[in-house]
């Protein structure tokens, strides 16, 4: 399915119309339509169904896994498409926000594994992975400590640690300021 989305189906035919003229529909790009599916995924995230959820993030990362220039464009999609910034809090949509984001950077995560494979070394590996958005975004999202999620968080924070693919020192001041913040909450 991801193949056939990246690269096209070979066997498809165009449409054509009763005048023998292609049909517009049939036409789409190739860009247009995986922008879709990239947002169609995105969005998904943030389904109530667990299990939604976990297909949506499934198949996000099967689909940047194998084309890793679409992550860069996932990332504001998700931005945009699931702020936990303001609302009111303690709400349903921003819970289900929390949850989006978290499935989304896992899926991220899992992308590059995917990639490079399970146990690729990617110490000397250098990639774009958006570090500071991705902790400021994870942060967030356990601001609300009824909702339990600092611990799926953290797991996802651990995750992009143990790919080894970037200075963890760009993460240690963030998590230094979250972890404080998080003892003057419980104090």
């Amino acid at each position: 399915l991801v193949h056939s989305l990246l690269h096209g189906n070979k066997n498809a035919k165009q449409g054509q119309g009763d005048d023998g003229a292609e049909d517009t529909d049939a036409s789409v790009s190739k860009d247009a339509t995986i922008t879709y599916v990239l947002k169609r995924l995105i969005t998904g995230l943030a389904s109530s169904s667990i299990q939604a959820r976990q297909g949506f993030g499934l198949a996000l990362s099967l689909l940047l896994g194998q084309e890793p220039s679409l992550r860069q464009t996932a990332v504001e999609m998700a931005d945009s498409a699931h702020s936990v910034e303001g609302g009111v809090p303690a709400s349903r949509e921003l819970r289900e926000a929390a949850l989006a984001n978290i499935f989304f950077w896992a899926a991220y995560a899992q992308s590059v594994k995917i990639e490079f494979g399970d146990h690729a070394d990617l110490s000397n590996t250098t990639l774009s992975i958006p570090v500071q958005r991705m902790t400021k975004t994870l942060m967030a999202c356990t601001a609300q400590s009824s909702w339990g999620l600092a611990d799926a968080a953290v797991q996802v924070i651990k995750s992009f640690v143990d790919l080894g693919s970037y200075n963890t020192k760009d993460l240690q001041e963030d998590l230094k300021d979250w972890v404080q913040r998080r003892i003057f909450l419980l104090d």
